[in-house]
């Protein structure tokens, strides 16, 4: 309860910035699907199932069976890179749609282990949250850098990573959008830059691309594998 207080007052504070709006949430969701195939086989034969065909080889291979589903790789941390915030670890809330932040005055923070899913390139948190974009009420901002436990189409995607490398920056791409009309859209284009902007209770971290106002900071999320 306290961390959305923390958050609802953040969100407060930025509605008084007309450069900054809240986060878009149409009460539309998608979520992804696991796809499983099962192997049987016998001392003499192996039939292998699927949901158009049945085929029967000669083996002698034992029992098995396998279900296929996202796998993780490296755990890292992320530090950043560049002042003022050098050498701060990038902190995360438990709860959905909150905002990652550098250098929190919340407890409700804490330094965030992170994941590149390996099936799906998602940038996944050690809980089982996602890490996504949420667009703004305008098309002059870039999109907050939120916890989610799926994305919600168009308007919270995914931000997907490629392979982290110890000591290297992440790369990472989002679908661009915004939310200045309603519904929310995305342009085609894509946001791979991370910034930050000081708020009362940190540092605000967002995603796009470009230039944008001297309140943003770009900022490089460098990798420090754990």
């Amino acid at each position: 309860m306290r961390s959305r207080v923390l958050f609802s007052l953040a969100l407060g504070l930025l509605a008084a910035d007309s450069a900054v709006a809240g986060l878009c949430k149409p009460p539309q969701s998608s979520s992804s699907t696991e796809t499983s195939s099962t192997i049987e086989t016998s001392s003499t034969t192996e039939a292998i199932l699927t949901t158009t065909s049945e085929a029967v080889v000669s083996s002698s291979s034992t029992e098995t069976s396998s279900s296929i589903a996202p796998t993780a790789t490296t755990d890292f941390r992320v530090v950043a890179g560049n002042s003022p915030l050098s050498g701060s670890l990038l902190t995360a809330n438990p709860d959905t749609d909150t905002i990652l932040l550098f250098n929190p005055t919340s407890s409700t923070y804490s330094a965030v282990t992170l994941t590149i899913e390996a099936d799906t390139g998602r940038l996944l948190q050690a809980n089982g949250n996602y890490v996504c974009a949420a667009y703004r009420t305008t098309s002059t901002d870039p999109g907050f850098l939120v916890t989610c436990s799926v994305e919600r189409i168009p308007n919270t995607p995914y931000v997907l990573c490629g392979q982290p490398t110890d000591g290297s920056p992440l790369v990472c791409t989002a679908p661009s959008g915004d939310c200045s009309t309603s519904p929310c859209t995305r342009n085609g284009g894509t946001w791979n830059q991370f910034y930050t902007k000081p708020n009362s209770i940190g540092y605000f971290t967002y995603f796009g691309s470009g230039s944008y106002d001297a309140s943003y900071t770009a900022v490089d999320f460098n990798v420090q594998v754990v």
